[in-house]
Formats: structure tokens, sequence, C-alpha cells
């Protein structure tokens, strides 16, 4: 189903978005070990824009 993943590191609040398109050199495997792949994951990992504000503002996610 051609989506990927967000996901905050700080709360693992997760968001869909769409496929990646253009080029996407890291869902070809360099050595397949013999395996008939059907399907390759993308997750992207970071932080949510509350979780980024709080970073920023020095704030803790109980204030």
């Amino acid at each position: 189903d051609n989506r990927h993943h967000l996901v905050c590191r700080a709360c693992g609040a997760i968001r869909d978005v769409p496929c990646a398109t253009g080029h996407a050199p890291c869902l070809t495997a360099s050595d397949d070990h013999g395996f008939v792949i059907d399907e390759a994951e993308v997750i992207y990992w970071g932080l949510c824009p509350d979780c980024s504000t709080r970073r920023d503002t020095g704030k803790d996610h109980d204030d």
C-alpha cells in the first residue's frame, strides 16, 4: 500500500505519508542473498512539531 511512516523519537507519534517518488536507492538491496524481494519498508525518524518545539524551548512533556 504505497505509503511510508513518520515516527517521533520523543513521544512515539506516528503519521502516514505518501510513498516517496523519484530515485529511491535504498529500496533495492545490494545483495538479496537469494531472496525474491517483493516489498521494502521506509520509516522516517525524527521529532514531531510538538516535541521539536519543546526541545527548542527547553520544555519537557509534563510542562
